[in-house]
């Protein structure tokens, strides 16, 4: 068995379960998603605000727009996957067609930051009270759909800087996002 066919069947049962048992739905936007594009997919391995380990699971399932192809901001201590998906067909018992690992993240891998402090500064809602399981993933790729300029805010060393921008500006940006597709 080569490395490809190890890594799909390593993912494939976690993808399947939650394909099987979500709607096809984009976490971030929340608009539909066409079962026969290829679809994002976000997992991790560290409730955040539990800030506990856990099995790897998936956080996030992207469409076209939303999928960043990438970890936008990887966080230390977390294991972290982008991955894109093909399915073989339209129906709700969708097979897997191919699995391809976009981008990993090893725990060792990243900068130390806080997305629920993040979330808290910019919304002004606590994270846990707005999101079941929330991911680091969810947080940086919410905010930045969002028109938040995060690489800007977030600095190398984990702290969060507004210097040049308006917290309420800011604040705006996401109530007009979450206005608009929620």
């Amino acid at each position: 068995m080569n490395e490809t066919d190890k890594f799909n069947e390593r993912y494939h049962s976690l993808i399947h379960t939650y394909i099987k048992n979500n709607e096809f739905v984009c976490d971030i936007c929340q608009s539909n998603i066409n079962k026969m594009n290829k679809i994002g997919f976000y997992a991790s391995d560290v409730n955040i605000c539990e800030k506990e380990r856990t099995n790897f699971k998936i956080d996030i399932m992207f469409c076209g727009e939303c999928n960043p192809y990438e970890i936008r901001i990887p966080h230390l201590g977390v294991n972290e996957l982008n991955l894109l998906v093909e399915l073989e067909n339209e129906t709700r018992d969708s097979k897997i067609k191919s699995i391809y690992e976009v981008q990993k993240s090893t725990k060792t891998e990243g900068i130390v930051w806080n997305p629920d402090r993040l979330w808290f500064k910019i919304t002004g809602h606590a994270l846990s009270t707005m999101i079941e399981s929330p991911s680091v993933g969810f947080v940086s790729e919410f905010l930045y759909q969002a028109g938040i300029p995060l690489q800007s805010i977030l600095k190398n060393d984990g702290k969060i800087n507004f210097q040049g921008h308006s917290k309420k500006s800011l604040r705006n940006k996401y109530v007009k996002y979450v206005d608009n597709n929620y």
